[in-house]
């Protein structure tokens, strides 16, 4: 992944893509603050991953 911070005329925003041929993937923040990671709830995903072969995000508890 590859991210850009704030330019001058846009401060409140970042820009992250994914650097894959076969996988076109932008995210947009509005923020530009890198938030810190919830180290539970990435437990609770990768549990749900090896449970279920895929990540629902909205099924997450």
């Amino acid at each position: 992944m590859m991210t850009w911070l704030p330019r001058d005329e846009v401060p409140a925003s970042r820009l992250t893509i994914w650097l894959h041929p076969s996988i076109p993937l932008i995210f947009a923040f509005d923020d530009a603050v890198l938030r810190p990671s919830d180290p539970a709830r990435i437990e609770r995903m990768m549990e749900h991953v090896v449970a279920r072969g895929e990540l629902v995000l909205d099924q997450l508890p």
